[in-house]
């Protein structure tokens, strides 16, 4: 969000020619990092209502040689590795060892497999060494995403499949066993990221409701073309027929 909002502060004002047909306040510069936020806000969306049986961390470092978690998901499925990786309107392949995003190769997948092996040498060494660990790579609102192979422990969707995928797992965890690890994982020093995201979701929301109306304005106008243009064939094609004057 703070991306896509520092990419629009200097965005000039629509004409009030471009205002009046809908057009779109969202600079091209700002359209990928609006629509990795979009994601981001629908996979925090997922993840807060998933109830009382589960515990979510958030930017949970894991030491200098490994990214910082985005999400750390502890529930009776196991432990989640929670990321998402923005593609937005991009083309995603991904195999067993590679993800490619409009032919340019990218390191998501080794990323969380470090990611994974860091949580799982951490809860070894509590003595956790039996718990499940998965991790989830969401793409961001992709033009087209094929996975030919999963990663082992590693699974790569869009946000929209992420909630089904998340309910569908099957629970291996005894409610104790779940406290145990929530308790080990709590102490890991979770970043505290201030107040970030409550500050700019106002001036996001607000962007995104003037995006909302431009885009009602331009089906709207394209409605009333639609109509003229078909009211204009079927007059003509009335006065060829001899029907009309």
């Amino acid at each position: 969000m703070r991306e896509c909002l520092e990419l629009q502060a200097d965005a000039p004002p629509l004409s009030p020619f471009a205002r009046l047909f809908g057009g779109n306040p969202l600079r091209r510069g700002a359209i990928r990092s609006y629509r990795g936020a979009i994601a981001e806000l629908t996979v925090a969306g997922v993840l807060s209502s998933l109830g009382e049986d589960w515990t979510v961390l958030h930017s949970v470092p894991m030491g200098p040689d490994v990214a910082n978690l985005e999400h750390l998901v502890i529930g009776p499925s196991g432990v989640l590795v929670i990321s998402t990786k923005s593609h937005a309107g991009q083309r995603v392949w991904v195999g067993e060892r590679m993800f490619i995003a409009d032919e340019v190769r990218h390191p998501h997948l080794p990323l969380a497999e470090r990611q994974n092996r860091a949580v799982e040498e951490r809860l070894a060494s509590e003595g956790r060494a039996s718990v499940p660990i998965a991790s989830c790579v969401i793409v961001a609102d992709p033009r087209e995403l094929t996975v030919k192979r999963h990663t082992r422990h590693i699974e790569v969707m869009t946000s929209r499949d992420f909630e089904r995928w998340l309910l569908d797992l099957p629970r291996l965890l005894s409610p104790q066993l779940v406290s145990a690890v929530v308790a080990s994982a709590s102490a890991w020093s979770v970043l505290d990221r201030g107040d970030d995201a409550e500050e700019l979701l106002p001036a996001f929301d607000r962007l995104r409701r003037r995006i909302r109306r431009s885009l009602l304005l331009r089906l709207g106008w394209l409605a009333v073309g639609l109509a003229l243009s078909y009211g204009a064939l079927y007059r003509g094609a009335l006065v060829l027929l001899g029907v009309a004057a």
